[in-house]
């Protein structure tokens, strides 16, 4: 079973990349005010939020992904 980022090790990937969750939220399509309430523990992610963010924060998380569906 794959591990499911958290927040704090999504920004942590988005900052290495030199990305910022705001760019790393328009790619994965997702609002940053829904972003800012999953890290304050507002709200929990449906798991396909979780995947699109960590698939735009963690380049190399998309790419594992998309080898196992070949």
């Amino acid at each position: 079973m794959t591990k499911i980022p958290t927040p704090t090790e999504i920004e942590a990937a988005a900052k290495s990349s030199g990305r910022s969750m705001r760019d790393v939220c328009t790619s994965a399509g997702v609002a940053v005010s829904t972003w800012t309430r999953w890290k304050r523990g507002t709200t929990s992610p449906r798991i396909d939020v979780v995947e699109r963010i960590a698939a735009a924060a963690l380049p190399a998380r998309a790419k594992r992904k998309e080898a196992v569906h070949v």
